[in-house]
């Protein structure tokens, strides 16, 4: 091979070599950058979630997709477009708990609040149906005050002074000094019916029992007491009545 001919061998190579580093180059970005997020994968998982009915999953891709495709003005197009259907479903299932609700049917009521609450978490009536009108709280706090006893408390919370009794179990220690000195006690929710005031004897026809009545009456108290301890008060109220 003559100097010239290997001269311009060389530079053959070299120019191959140049321009197949160049492919190579070219090959590798595009392969490291197809796996990159872009907003069409966001979106095609978007609408995969819409026909689940999985709509806040749908907002929170589209809300990504939108991030990444900042100029694509169909996104929020979208996203306004699901937010009203989510609007839509949750009123539609909050109708239909509350004309439950007005049918005492608990249950189906309770199943419709919280379907109100898949589609749009904050519902504040739903909450609040949920919390007070299908479990409402058992118990509420009553601050004690100098000069308060078990009489005079029944009669500000329960309007019947002849629930004493109740009050004193969860004043147990203020038993025997008559006034119960300032605290914080839990009284539990009692319905209507079990607050109405009993029929009172008169002078007339109040009768003193014997002692053998009073021990007729001790399965009754172990039995009050028993429920009291499980926390059933209003089952305690009738059993007290006929003692």
């Amino acid at each position: 091979m003559t100097p010239r001919l290997h001269h311009i061998t060389i530079i053959l190579l070299s120019v191959l070599w140049i321009a197949g580093c160049a492919h190579f180059s070219e090959t590798f970005t595009e392969s490291a950058g197809s796996g990159a997020p872009n907003s069409g994968d966001y979106l095609e998982k978007a609408d995969q979630q819409i026909q689940k009915d999985e709509l806040q999953l749908a907002i929170r891709f589209l809300e990504i997709a939108r991030q990444l495709d900042p100029e694509n003005k169909k996104i929020p197009l979208k996203i306004n477009m699901v937010k009203d259907e989510i609007f839509k479903k949750a009123d539609h299932h909050f109708k239909k708990g509350s004309a439950a609700l007005e049918r005492h049917d608990r249950s189906e009521a309770c199943k419709e609040f919280l379907t109100v609450l898949r589609y749009f978490p904050e519902h504040k009536a739903a909450l609040n149906s949920l919390k007070n009108k299908i479990s409402p709280e058992t118990h509420f706090t009553y601050s004690v005050q100098k000069g308060d006893t078990s009489r005079t408390i029944a009669e500000k919370v329960y309007k019947n002074a002849d629930l004493a009794f109740l009050v004193e179990y969860f004043i147990p220690s203020q038993k025997q000094k008559g006034e119960a000195s300032f605290c914080l006690i839990h009284l539990p929710v009692l319905e209507k019916k079990w607050i109405q005031h009993p029929r009172r004897e008169t002078s007339t026809t109040a009768t003193v029992k014997s002692k053998s009545d009073n021990e007729k009456d001790n399965p009754k108290r172990a039995l009050a007491k028993q429920l009291f301890e499980k926390g059933s008060y209003e089952k305690v109220i009738p059993i007290t009545q006929e003692m």
